[in-house]
C-alpha cells in the first residue's frame, strides 16, 4: 500500500510541475524553418522545441538538426548545428556558435565571440576575445584544440 501511495505522490508532483510548464502559451514549438513553424520566430518558447531548423528566443530544450536562438536564451540545444546570440546553457552538436556564450559547447567545431564564463570541448574551439595565455588559468587562447575556456571572477 505504501508503495502505491509513493508512486501516486510522485505522479501528482510530476503533473504539477509539467502542467505549469506546458500551461504557457508557447510551451512547445515545432518548425521546418524559422518561417514555417507553429509560432513566429519572435515568440519566446518556454518548454520544448523540435525542429528541422528553428530560431526563437527560448528557455527550453531544443532538439533538431539546426537549433537557432535569438536574444537572451537559455537551456539545452542538441542538434547537428546550434547557434545563438546570448546563450546560457549547453550546446551539443557537430558545430556550435554563439555571440556571447555562458555555458558549455561540446562538438567538433565550437565558436563564440565572447564569454564571461564558458567552456568549449571539441576538435576546434574558438573564443575570439581571449588572448594567448594572458590570463591563464582563467582563460586559455583565441583558438585551441580539444578544450578552451574563459572563466572570469
Amino acid at each position: 500500500m505504501s508503495q502505491t501511495i509513493k508512486i501516486f505522490a510522485v505522479c501528482v508532483i510530476a503533473f504539477a510541475i509539467t502542467s505549469s510548464v506546458f500551461a504557457a502559451e508557447t510551451a512547445f514549438q515545432a518548425s521546418l524553418t524559422p518561417d514555417a513553424a507553429i509560432y513566429p520566430k519572435t515568440a519566446k518558447i518556454e518548454g520544448l522545441t523540435l525542429s528541422i531548423w528553428g530560431n526563437n528566443p527560448q528557455t527550453s530544450i531544443a532538439l533538431g538538426i539546426v537549433n537557432g536562438t535569438s536574444g537572451d536564451s537559455k537551456g539545452v540545444s542538441i542538434g547537428f548545428a546550434n547557434y545563438g546570440q546570448n546563450y546560457t546553457g549547453i550546446q551539443l552538436g557537430f558545430a556550435n556558435a554563439d555571440d556571447n556564450l555562458k555555458g558549455i559547447q561540446i562538438g567538433v567545431i565550437c565558436s563564440t565571440k565572447k564569454t564571461s564564463s564558458g567552456i568549449q570541448i571539441g576538435l576546434l574551439n574558438f573564443i575570439k576575445e581571449n588572448k594567448w595565455f594572458s590570463n591563464f588559468p582563467n582563460e586559455l587562447a583565441p583558438f585551441m584544440i580539444l578544450v578552451n575556456w574563459r572563466i572570469l571572477d
